[in-house]
This record gives structure tokens, C-alpha cells and sequence, in this order.
């Protein structure tokens, strides 16, 4: 249902929006998350490290980007 609904998403920022790239992250720590954007056609761009100020945390961060170019292909 998750991969559905990001995929809605994903059409509604190329069609409606006009946009070229979607990118999104997650948390290393999130292997879910990493399923559902691979599922999605995006591909692995970077990996960094995100601060959340408010809870002086410090996460590994996986970055990556979908093309329209590519995402038109796949459909």
C-alpha cells in the first residue's frame, strides 16, 4: 500500500508539477524505507549524516533521486 501511495506522489510532482527529479532520504536505520524507495524506481545518490538540533541526534542518511526521464520509461 506504502509503495502505492509514494508512487502517486512521485506522477502527481512530474504531471501536475512539472518537475524534472524527485529526491527523498531515509535513515540507514530504516530498512523499510530503503525497500520502498528502491521499489520506486529511485537510485542511490549519497550517503550522509542528518542532525536533528532538537534532540542533539546524529543519524546516518541515504539520499536519492528519481528522474521523469526514467520514472516515464517505467510506466
Amino acid at each position: 500500500m506504502i509503495p502505492e501511495a509514494v508512487m502517486e506522489v512521485i506522477r502527481f510532482c512530474f504531471e501536475d508539477c512539472g518537475l524534472e527529479a524527485v529526491t527523498c532520504d531515509h535513515f540507514r536505520s530504516n530498512p523499510q524505507s530503503k525497500r520502498v524507495i528502491e521499489k520506486c524506481g529511485f537510485e542511490f545518490v549519497k550517503a550522509s549524516t542528518f542532525y536533528a538540533k532538537q534532540l542533539d541526534l546524529t543519524v546516518d542518511d541515504m539520499k536519492y533521486i528519481l528522474f521523469k526521464e526514467k520514472w516515464e520509461a517505467a510506466k
